[in-house]
């Protein structure tokens, strides 16, 4: 098996009966980097619940998926002009250009810890340098509430026109306090961007500042949320008790491997057998690497203007659709006019070397396979699952994975395309239906724990009254 099913946009329909007393909906907000995802359930006494996503949102044509743009515009004063797939609009590019508003995108950076600098191996470029300073006046947890409070306000809508009795069901949820939210979160985060975003979640009025409130917002981690993703798929029937699989999140900014293994015994009930491991090879890693090597392929060209928008380009396109490195391959970012064959730019398209759009990708393929391999010493793997943007869409990627993995007895899965769009805020919700992952990896210890020769003349390795060894642990 290569792709996991995931077709029909998930709606998947869990097997027991919802064992509360009183009606409810969870809902799920999966803020990626680039866009987020939306997925609910609503919960009846008595009832199996179905997970739905949410597959409409304004000028969702402009987008054509599920899929919403992380985009706002404020004007000089602070308020949102134009946010999410509205943004798209040429006539609101205009405007924003005229009136110069104020662009932020890819907000999720702005609150990973700034205290933690991370820096891309053979790249002189910290992973965060290309987010433009935030509006005056607007924190990162201001920009967070704002989408907050609009995917809030999408989801709102959704229900309220597309389930029967829709508006009078929401209006019970809201007055009964009866909404849960779950958010997801990258996996080398923690507490401290918990705070933030339950803070963000406080000031989008999705909860309120009290105990009570807390309580209605959970957490999941990315790695996590495709577990249960694919557990709700039937992946984990392939497998035994005895194998781990590993999720390799290709997300936009890094690298991240979740590794589980089922409990003896136990259906759908799993645990952490490694620390969650993170390198910096995600997706804008071969951005990164595109753009080093068209800047030196176009110095002396005066295309070097238009390097930010050819890259923007390769993202957009050549990037997802590249499959083989013995054809050419073309980023096609201008007019039948731009031409300069010195550099292969004929009508508007640059003509590359299939070899070389290879080598943007290859540090990212490496290290997945020198870290699944590196796990294979200590442990059997029986399968690979990759998930993100780049694990999703890209078939070089994937490809070149299996390849190198499938030899040594690991298969290589990833899900159907329709999945991508409910792959995390899906799973978040199954996640919060059910926590099948029941252990966890300590990422961190704290203090010192030693451990010596038992002395039996020694009073501080004895307990009193027992003559038992205790541990020593020293906190410092």
């Amino acid at each position: 098996m290569s792709v996991l099913d995931g077709s029909d946009e998930f709606n998947k329909r869990l097997e027991h009966p919802w064992p509360g007393s009183s009606r409810k909906i969870v809902v799920a907000f999966a803020i990626g980097t680039e866009s987020s995802q939306i997925s609910y359930c609503t919960l009846e006494p008595g009832s199996c619940p179905r997970i739905n996503l949410v597959t409409r949102h304004p000028f969702f044509e402009l987008v054509g998926t599920s899929n919403i743009p992380n985009i706002i515009y404020y004007d000089q004063s602070g308020r949102i002009k134009a946010i999410a797939a509205e943004a798209l609009q040429e006539n609101i590019m205009e405007l924003a250009d005229e009136n110069e508003w104020y662009k932020v995108e890819r907000f999720r950076l702005y609150l990973v810890d700034r205290r933690k600098p991370k820096r891309l191996q053979g790249c002189d470029v910290s992973i965060d340098t290309d987010l433009p300073p935030l509006p005056p006046n607007k924190t990162a947890i201001d920009v967070f509430a704002d989408f907050l409070a609009y995917l809030f306000s999408c989801t709102r809508e959704y229900i309220t026109d597309t389930l029967p009795n829709g508006r009078s069901k929401w209006l019970t949820y809201v007055e009964n306090d009866s909404i849960d939210f779950v958010l997801s979160h990258p996996n080398d985060w923690d507490s401290k961007e918990q705070v933030w975003m339950r803070a963000a979640g406080v000031q989008a009025k999705l909860i309120t500042d009290t105990d009570d409130g807390h309580a209605r917002l959970s957490f999941v981690k990315q790695g996590e949320a495709s577990l249960h993703f694919a557990s709700d798929l039937g992946l984990w029937a392939e497998n035994d008790q005895t194998e781990d699989i590993v999720i390799v999140d290709v997300g936009t900014r890094i690298l991240d491997f979740s590794t589980y293994r089922k409990k003896e015994g136990l259906t759908n009930s799993f645990y952490e057998t490694a620390i969650p491991e993170f390198h910096p090879y995600g997706s804008m890693f071969v951005s990164f690497m595109a753009r080093s090597i068209l800047e030196e392929h176009l110095k002396y060209s005066p295309f070097i203007e238009d390097l930010d928008h050819i890259v923007h380009c390769f993202n957009r396109s050549t990037k997802q659709r590249f499959r083989s490195k013995e054809e050419f391959q073309y980023v096609k970012f201008g007019s039948t006019r731009d031409n300069d064959e010195k550099v292969n730019i004929r009508f508007g398209q640059l003509k590359l070397l299939g070899s070389t759009v290879a080598s943007f990708f290859k540090p990212s393929i490496d290290c997945i396979v020198e870290v699944i391999r590196g796990r294979q010493r200590s442990t059997t793997i029986s399968h690979v699952v990759l998930v993100g943007s780049l694990g999703l869409n890209s078939d070089w990627l994937f490809e070149r994975v299996k390849a190198e993995l499938n030899s040594s007895g690991v298969t290589v899965v990833r899900f159907e395309r329709p999945s991508e769009s409910c792959l995390i805020s899906g799973g978040a919700v199954s996640y919060y239906l059910d926590h099948y992952s029941r252990t966890q990896t300590a990422r961190r210890s704290y203090g010192e724990v030693t451990s010596g020769l038992y002395d039996d003349t020694n009073f501080g390795h004895v307990r009193p009254n027992s003559g038992t060894a205790f541990g020593v642990v020293r906190f410092g």
